[in-house]
């Protein structure tokens, strides 16, 4: 998670890294994904993670991958990356720091 001092009509952008709350706000996003699947069993999920969100910033290597496979039991797949593509602003664009995440559910 960071703190963006962002303006996306401009070519510069500053951000501070804090990893508490890359930690408190990976949780409630799993924890919104979790709720939201109401009883939906997971098939599959993959994960793509910022090479910059591990030892580095959390101290501890996988912390990503290790918390959405503590949500989901399906088989996980991903890889890590210098950047990460998801939508903001309803516009895809590329992120750093991040983590992005998908599960695939059965039919209930």
């Amino acid at each position: 998670h960071t703190r963006s001092l962002c303006d996306w009509s401009s070519d510069v952008c500053s951000s501070d890294l804090d990893p508490a709350a890359a930690r408190v706000d990976l949780a409630r996003r799993l924890g919104a994904l979790s709720r939201t699947r109401a009883g939906a069993t997971p098939a599959a999920a993959l994960i793509f993670t910022c090479a910059g969100r591990g030892k580095a910033l959390f101290g501890a290597t996988d912390v990503d991958a290790r918390a959405l496979r503590a949500r989901c039991s399906a088989p996980t797949a991903g890889m890590q990356s210098a950047f990460e593509l998801a939508p903001w602003d309803g516009v895809a664009r590329a992120h750093l720091y991040t983590a992005v995440s998908a599960i695939f559910h059965r039919p209930s």
